[in-house]
């Protein structure tokens, strides 16, 4: 499930905790509690308030398609991006 969870936030086709949780049948509460586990376990990261406050950059973001749980950001880590592969 985390591996899934994983390659639809890098896909990017998918933006909202609605619509990840529809494709992965499951809660969107339990969108938020995987993403929290894998935050905590070095696969994602999040992306602090700075980082909101200079939002005209997520327009020239390269992930701004895929961060966004909730209405908090999101990225792979290096580690995210390696358990994908693997």
């Amino acid at each position: 499930m985390f591996t899934r969870f994983l390659q639809i936030v890098k896909n990017g086709e998918i933006q909202s905790q609605l619509e990840i949780a529809q494709m992965m049948q499951i809660s969107p509460a339990m969108v938020v509690e995987i993403a929290q586990e894998l935050t905590k376990r070095g696969y994602l990261s999040e992306y602090n308030e700075a980082c909101h406050a200079q939002a005209t950059n997520c327009l020239s973001c390269g992930v701004s398609a895929a961060c966004q749980i909730m209405g908090r950001t999101w990225s792979l880590t290096e580690k995210g991006e390696k358990a994908i592969l693997t």
